[in-house]
């Protein structure tokens, strides 16, 4: 085919001439193509021309596309910048409201520990109205100057009143407001903090403070609806709602009085630490609180008194008045303000005026400026040196009360009120037979007899008197069904009598392990002093029939006998002794004429063995046994041997002084 025959087609060599449109210079930043220089008079292939278009048009879209990932990148940042600020602000916002949150929790529990403070001032107040049988004007129980003079009587002169509200209820110093329910004479109340409505209640609930008379703890109530839902109704603390009221606020969040204490003075609210281990549910009741010390301070002068000086019938009666108000009050603890000692002292006195009464005892110690340093429970103090067997019923002895000096008190016991015997009889003594006239009639272990007495007889008297009355109509009229009457009361006298029995011979125990140092004829002549006996003679007869003597154990107390003569050193004779003492007590050995006579075999044995270490002429043991270790093995032995006369008891220790004198000489 020849070139005419392709009209269509260019020659290849025209392209040659075409070098402006290779050359053209692009708009923009396009790069101008120049040919080179020793090609340019050369012939372009068509594969050439292809290509060379291909490239551009490659290279202008490797532009475009690295345009647009610079503006995604630069989007990415605003982006990620924006984020961030927005974190940065969503993080400074959360601290700040935490922070917020944190302060308004601060104070709300601020302002409720205030408001609790309020409130047991004003419980306090009101229980002294109560026991004291006070009345506001118009029943007005909220008037201020009505709470904060009766909140005088009990609140220490070294503390001031927490009580700041207006005469419309309103707390001064903190946003509540006071409610107060009482029943009628105030036997039940109700003393509730309401916190005032305000913007952050929506934010942190507030609870009202409430203190019910029934409880006297502290509890938070946030259920407002149910509580004056149970109180709308009139006389709601009279009710048959009453119960319910007082588990309902009992149900509530308790506030211990731990959590009251102060910067200025820790201790006011604090009772003593050991008290919430001993009775756990003493440990948070407002009255026991240091701060309202004063609140049984009467009561403890009153009984000192009492204990001083013979009986005055008013004075008996007004101390049996105010025991009987403060028993209502459980576990209440008696504050002495003078000490451990005057502790001790009014423990001995209520024990003889009131030993089957609940209180506890304790004491305060003051700062140099006067405020309560300190609170302590006198039984769990260890330097009382006071041995406690049963404070749950008011028992509380300790050895030297009977060794040494007694209190000089009349009154045996506290016979509980109510009887119809004028107070002349309630506080006399009963004269003791003539067979025990040897007795100390002030001797705690007879005035504590003389109390279980008063107990049964108060126990047994009302099924008497009905017997007798029944017994009087019948010698006027004929009554109907006599027979049947008479026997159902009789059959209720020997039950009364059987329970009765019972528990003296409960008590019988307790003095029998309590004063085992006690010489049986001692004892005996007490029991007899405080018509105890024939309830002993049975409990006797039955232990004996629990205990039997044999003649194995009688063999071998003569032989422990027969060893204390024997001996001839300290550390001997306290062994045997020891072992006597254990085994001649009344609770493993119930026979009390043959245990009198084993007693004072032993005491007799022990005499005569002092005699021969002594006050021998020759000398039974070498002078260097006398030394401060065998003094106290010496008292071991006289505390054991049932040798109880003072005189003796001195005589035999300052016989050992005058022998370890002459050792240290010879040293």
């Amino acid at each position: 085919m020849t070139k005419k025959e392709l009209p269509d087609q260019q020659n290849p060599e025209d392209f040659s001439l075409q070098d402006n449109s290779l050359g053209a210079n692009k708009e923009g930043n396009e790069e101008t193509l120049t040919p080179d220089p020793k090609t340019t008079h050369q012939k372009i292939s068509l594969k050439d021309f292809y290509s060379s278009d291909y490239h551009e048009e490659h290279e202008i879209h490797s532009i475009s596309d690295a345009a647009v990932g610079r503006i995604d990148s630069i989007k990415s940042f605003i982006n990620w910048h924006v984020l961030k600020a927005i974190l940065v602000f969503s993080t400074v916002l959360a601290f700040a409201f935490g922070v917020f949150y944190l302060w308004a929790f601060y104070q709300n529990d601020k302002e409720t520990i205030y408001a609790a403070k309020h409130v047991t001032d004003i419980a306090m107040a009101l229980t002294q109205a109560r026991l004291k049988n006070i009345h506001p004007q118009n029943q007005n129980w909220s008037d201020p100057e009505f709470i904060r003079n009766n909140l005088k009587s009990v609140l220490g002169s070294e503390y001031s009143s927490q009580i700041d509200v207006d005469p419309n209820g309103q707390f001064l110093n903190c946003p509540y407001m006071l409610r107060i329910y009482t029943g009628n004479h105030l036997s039940h109340f109700l003393v509730i903090a309401q916190p005032n409505p305000n913007l952050l209640q929506w934010l942190i609930t507030k609870a009202c403070v409430v203190v019910d008379s029934n409880v006297m703890k502290l509890h938070k109530i946030t259920d407002v609806k149910t509580l004056n839902r149970l109180l709308a109704e009139s006389n709601s603390l009279d009710g048959t709602n009453a119960s319910e009221i007082s588990a309902f606020v009992k149900s509530g969040e308790q506030i211990h009085l731990t959590q009251l204490k102060s910067k200025n003075n820790k201790e006011q609210y604090l009772p003593p630490k050991v008290l919430a281990l001993s009775y756990p549910d003493a440990g948070d009741l407002i009255y026991n609180a240091p701060r309202y010390y004063p609140l049984g301070q009467n009561l403890i002068k009153q009984a000192h008194e009492l204990a001083k000086t013979p009986a005055d019938v008013h004075e008996a009666a007004l101390f049996m008045h105010e025991l009987s108000s403060l028993g209502q009050l459980k576990n209440m603890v008696l504050y002495s303000c003078n000490g451990i000692r005057d502790a001790i002292q009014l423990q001995k006195t209520m024990n003889i005026l009131a030993p089957e009464e609940k209180f506890l005892i304790g004491y305060l110690m003051h700062q140099p400026g006067g405020l309560i340093g300190s609170s302590h429970l006198l039984v769990d103090d260890e330097s009382s040196e006071i041995a406690s067997q049963d404070i749950s019923q008011g028992i509380l002895f300790e050895k030297s009360l009977y060794s040494s000096s007694h209190i000089d008190a009349p009154l045996h016991d506290k016979e509980l009120s109510g009887l119809n015997e004028d107070v002349d009889t309630i506080f006399a003594v009963n004269e003791p037979p003539s067979s025990a006239s040897k007795a100390d009639l002030k001797d705690p272990i007879y005035l504590y007899l003389s109390g279980i007495v008063a107990f049964r007889q108060k126990a047994l008297k009302p099924v008497t008197l009905e017997m007798i009355a029944l017994l009087n109509k019948q010698m006027e009229v004929p009554q109907s069904k006599f027979t049947e009457k008479i026997s159902y009361l009789q059959n209720k006298c020997l039950l009364l009598n059987a329970q009765q029995q019972q528990e003296m011979e409960k008590h019988l125990d307790h003095i029998i392990e309590t004063y085992n140092y006690l010489p049986c004829y001692r004892l005996v002549e007490l029991i007899q002093a405080a018509k105890v006996y024939p309830a002993f003679k049975e409990y006797l007869l039955k232990r004996n029939q629990n205990h039997p003597i044999s003649k194995s154990k009688m063999e071998e107390l003569d032989n422990l006998i027969e060893e204390i003569k024997s001996v001839t050193d300290w550390a001997s004779l306290k062994v045997a002794i020891e072992k006597l003492f254990q085994l001649l007590q009344l609770n493993n050995f119930p026979d009390e004429e043959l245990l009198i006579s084993y007693q004072s075999s032993v005491r007799s044995a022990t005499t005569q063995k002092l005699n021969d270490f002594l006050l021998s002429s020759t000398p039974v043991i070498p002078i260097n046994a006398f030394t401060k270790e065998n003094k106290v093995i010496l008292q071991d032995i006289l505390n054991h041997s049932w040798i109880v006369d003072s005189y003796m008891y001195n005589f035999y220790l300052a016989e050992f002084d005058e022998h370890a004198d002459v050792l240290n000489d010879e040293e």
